[in-house]
């Protein structure tokens, strides 16, 4: 899938603004989770799943044509009292899936407005974010920046007839905002709108680059689950004496600086956003079933992949014992991809990382993972080899594994009874243990032999048809083997 973020914004504006804070992130997190993704300016790409953010204002809408796929990602508090808040940019909103930081605009989106469409995307931190320099001369004691409403000018008049150096900003973002921010010892944050939903899209900039924030916070301001102590948070009419306290005391300062990146750094934004682009429908048709399966999926859930796994609360796509005898004709139900069958031949890749020692029937997941297959396909598998710690560590493993336990999927495979088709062994590498590896490390062929030298083993097979003469061999040693077996084997 390929994600394009587009930023709606009139002639003459600078690219660099506001919402950069949260494209940015967006764009590292969803590249991290494997997807193609560009950032465009009133550029629209038919052929991509679209982000728009800025669509709030409606000269923003004009001469443009959104594809029924794309997604607003709204960051305006939705109160009654915003300018937003118009009947033109509802039904904007109504007419696609809807991204929203806030918890507040979700419930009133949905219980006010009725609207179904509306995902909660939480903001969250990505490494690319923390990037000011945090030695460089602080000459400001107190920086304010954004527009500025009567509430927020009372503040900031105040603070301006006290002895602290004041910065103050209005729409001025890139450079020079990043200077101003670098060159002051706290920033201050005043509620636009009451009430109010913390402004994480203006704070988790300053989180994750240690900037120690005073915030207002009223009883009916909502603060996200992991941030309640990333502001020193104040009601209204205490912010002037909490500025003063802190632009005094170095160390208060740095111990707040410390908690916010704590706090926000554990809230990785790639977290957030694939259990939205892995588990939901971007508006529009459903999208394609992929053609890789990714067996047991557990926590490692991959959006790219149709996520199988035993255990429901591992929240994949499909809820499936791959280990049991599967029905072709039966239709399993996904949220990303609707209900699907699992023919023979559906997948170009399956991949199977530490499950195969968990499973009772092996036989049957193998013979399973043989069918799915197409022709040419492949099978990765990783698990613990035989005399490795690890082999037995866990109470779940039933089996373990060593260089010869796939001789019954390949050269083998009349002895499962497979008949038209088997695996090629493509490639075998094990993965070694240096802390038990002795100080002259031998061959790889001693390594084997030696206890915890070897603590994994990596295994790529691959599907193909069976040829006529292993037909007749398969056949043969099936008889034999089988002590007088019906001839089900014989090549006609």
């Amino acid at each position: 899938m390929h994600f394009s973020l587009i930023k709606m914004v009139p002639p003459g504006v600078s690219f660099s603004n506001a919402f950069d804070d949260v494209m940015l992130p967006v764009s590292f997190a969803l590249s991290r989770l494997g997807y193609d993704v560009e950032m465009k300016v009133n550029n629209i790409n038919p052929k991509s799943v679209n982000i728009l953010f800025g669509t709030c204002q409606p000269f923003r809408l004009e001469g443009f044509t959104f594809p029924a796929n794309s997604i607003i990602f709204n960051l305006e508090q939705l109160t009654t009292k915003s300018p937003w808040h118009t009947t033109e940019y509802i039904e904007h909103l109504k007419a696609f899936t809807v991204w929203d930081y806030s918890h507040r605009n979700a419930r009133y989106f949905r219980k006010s407005l009725g609207m179904t469409n509306v995902v909660e995307v939480r903001l969250g931190y990505v490494p690319e974010m923390t990037r000011l320099a945090r030695d460089f001369p602080q000459d400001i004691d107190v920086l304010f920046y954004g527009a500025i409403n009567e509430r927020r000018q009372s503040i900031i008049e105040e603070l301006c007839r006290t002895k602290l150096c004041v910065g103050i900003l209005r729409r001025e973002y890139g450079v020079k905002r990043d200077h101003a921010i670098a060159r002051s010892k706290l920033v201050l944050n005043i509620h636009y709108y009451t009430p109010a939903t913390l402004e994480v899209p203006r704070l988790g900039y300053l989180w994750a680059n240690h900037k120690p924030v005073v915030s207002e916070r009223q009883k009916e301001t909502e603060v996200d689950n992991g941030l309640e102590e990333a502001c020193l948070y104040r009601p209204y009419d205490e912010l002037i004496a909490a500025v003063r306290e802190m632009a005094a005391s170095k160390e208060a300062r740095e111990e707040q600086a410390a908690k916010a990146f704590s706090a926000f750094s554990a809230l990785r934004q790639e977290d957030f956003l694939e259990a939205v682009v892995g588990r939901r429908i971007h508006g529009g048709a459903l999208p394609k079933r992929p053609a890789w399966l990714h067996a047991g999926s557990g926590k490692d859930f991959r959006p790219e992949c149709l996520n199988v796994d035993i255990n429901p609360a591992m929240n994949p796509d499909m809820v499936l014992d791959l280990s049991l005898p599967l029905d072709p004709t039966v239709k399993y139900p996904t949220i990303r991809f609707g209900n699907i069958t699992l023919k023979p031949g559906s997948f170009l890749k399956i991949t199977a990382y530490e499950i195969l020692e968990h499973v009772r029937d092996l036989p049957t997941l193998m013979r399973n993972f043989l069918d799915l297959l197409r022709d040419g396909g492949e099978l990765h598998v990783s698990v613990p080899y035989e005399l490795s710690c690890g082999a037995w560590q866990d109470p779940a493993h039933v089996r373990t594994f060593n260089e010869n336990s796939w001789l019954y999927y390949t050269n083998w495979a009349w002895y499962p009874g497979w008949k038209g088709n088997r695996f090629d062994l493509i490639s075998m590498w094990f993965i070694k243990d240096d802390k038990h590896i002795p100080e002259h490390e031998p061959a790889l062929h001693r390594l084997l032999k030696t206890p915890r030298a070897i603590d994994g083993m990596n295994v790529i097979l691959r599907k193909r048809r069976t040829t006529v003469a292993e037909k007749v061999e398969y056949d043969l040693m099936a008889r034999n083997f089988y002590d007088g077996a019906v001839g089900e084997w014989a090549v006609h």
